[in-house]
């Protein structure tokens, strides 16, 4: 009898540590990666023509797309102006990578009252930024490449595993010349 009930409590204290094994590693497999603060971000550009200058709107918007807030510390907004090599029989290409490796040409970290908040889940901004931007020296469009870097952090004050983080380009009005 008592050779039964031991192995009937050895049984049950196996069978507790398998049963806890088996949770951890399941939440730690499936559930604790959806617990990360995951931040979402999308943009838009679009051009208006006026004269020899072109205005850019460069539209960005923030989601928190994860289930536990996270708080955006710090905004830059950069803009180059892409040297393109008119006339030129051969095709390079324009790696933006590089592009952003060179000195900018307008920078600006973003003041408090834009993006830098605290995102709950589904939180989201949205911001156009207004860029009047002028074409080269003979009239042609240049090419412009628009970024915008957010550092955030999450409850844990640690940064986000996520990079919030876009850019657009494009020849500025998307014109071939300008109006006379």
């Amino acid at each position: 009898m008592k050779w039964a009930e031991l192995c009937k409590v050895l049984v049950e204290i196996v069978a507790v540590i398998v049963a806890g094994w088996w949770a951890y590693s399941r939440f730690f497999a499936g559930e604790a990666p959806s617990l990360e603060e995951r931040g979402k971000t999308e943009s838009s550009l679009s051009w208006v023509f006026d004269n020899d200058r072109c205005t850019a709107l460069f539209g960005v918007s923030v989601k928190n797309i994860g289930k536990r807030a996270f708080d955006i510390t710090k905004i830059d907004v950069r803009v180059w102006l892409v040297p393109v090599s008119e006339g030129k029989n051969e095709i390079y290409l324009l790696d933006p990578f590089e592009i952003m490796k060179k000195e900018a040409t307008f920078t600006r970290e973003l003041s408090p009252d834009t993006f830098i908040s605290h995102y709950p889940p589904d939180g989201e901004w949205h911001e156009d930024f207004a860029f009047s931007i002028p074409r080269d020296q003979m009239g042609h469009p240049q090419t412009a490449l628009f970024a915008f870097d957010a550092a955030a952090v999450g409850s844990d004050h640690h940064a986000l595993k996520s990079h919030l983080y876009q850019y657009k380009w494009s020849r500025n009005c998307d014109v071939s010349s300008p109006r006379q």
